[in-house]
């Protein structure tokens, strides 16, 4: 019994010792970032560790490789090994061969933090370009991350219109472009992206019955809907002789506003035929530009209980 009692209380130790550690390595990763003088000029590791922690970047990966295997000059155990490794499998622009101790330009840190937005949704911003004074002193790669951010007013030019790409980043500097870089992803819609024509939309289904030799009949459910506010109806068909399918155009439709629906589950269907010829493919109506002059095909919209 002692003998269980000691191996218990030293395997308890032991755990104790490694959380304490670990919790105690954290805290000094934490410690540093927060220790860093707000007129430093930055390395290129502490940009990326700013940038990791202020729009929350985080691994979606199991086994996550460690940072001596992707960076040839980042060591395991630097204080920002883990936001290097971050900030790689979220698609930075970080080369193997980086020097993370080298101290950051303007232009690489917009591209840095441009590439750490577009993480968080794929946004609309407007087709223009800004003249920028010293734009041949930027970097042509970097020139796109730039005018969005600008375009974006996550960054400005000064008041002679120059960027100053080649100038370090101090801290304030980047903190104050980060802030304004998670108030635009918490106020900006990210555009939606529209299901290619030809593929099913995620919430109806295509079911198939033969009528005859010569016809199909097709039905596209939405499924279980709680009440017969929900609709689904077929807008138009396009034959592709090319390929043989029947494009089936269709709408879905939501419950109108205020207006009151009896709480029964229903099952939205819309039915149309086609020749057993073509082989029936579901597009919703957005995705596809309507065709003049084509004909109507005789469709049926219904909700099943």
């Amino acid at each position: 019994m002692k003998k269980w009692l000691a191996t218990g209380i030293a395997a308890l130790l032991v755990f104790a010792v490694m959380f304490s550690t670990a919790a105690a390595a954290q805290s000094d990763v934490a410690k540093q970032k927060l220790s860093i003088p707000l007129v430093k000029k930055l390395s290129v590791a502490e940009a990326v560790a700013l940038i990791v922690d202020g729009l929350d970047l985080r691994i979606d990966v199991e086994n996550p490789k460690k940072a001596s295997d992707i960076f040839q000059n980042v060591k395991d155990d630097a204080a920002y090994a883990r936001d290097m490794v971050i900030a790689h499998y979220n698609g930075l622009p970080l080369s193997g061969d980086v020097d993370p101790e080298a101290l950051i330009t303007k232009e690489y840190f917009a591209h840095l933090l441009f590439s750490a937005l577009l993480t968080k949704g794929d946004y609309a911003f407007i087709e223009i370009f800004l003249m920028i004074a010293d734009e041949d002193d930027i970097r042509p790669e970097y020139m796109n991350s730039i005018q969005k951010l600008l375009i974006a007013d996550i960054m400005a030019l000064d008041k002679n219109g120059n960027f100053h790409p080649k100038n370090h980043v101090r801290k304030y500097e980047a903190q104050r472009a980060i802030a304004k870089a998670v108030h635009f992803i918490e106020t900006t819609e990210p555009i939606r992206p529209e299901p290619e024509p030809g593929l099913p939309d995620s919430q109806v289904t295509v079911t198939t019955e033969p009528v005859t030799d010569e016809v199909v009949r097709v039905t596209l459910s939405r499924g279980e809907q709680p009440h017969p506010g929900y609709g689904i109806s077929i807008d138009r068909i396009e034959f592709r002789d090319e390929d043989r399918t029947a494009l089936i155009y269709y709408t879905l439709h939501e419950p109108e506003p205020g207006k009151m629906y009896p709480m029964v589950i229903v099952e939205p269907k819309a039915v149309t035929y086609v020749s057993s010829e073509y082989t029936p493919k579901a597009v919703p109506t957005a995705t596809g530009a309507a065709l003049p002059g084509e004909p109507d095909a005789p469709v049926s919209s219904e909700a099943t209980k």
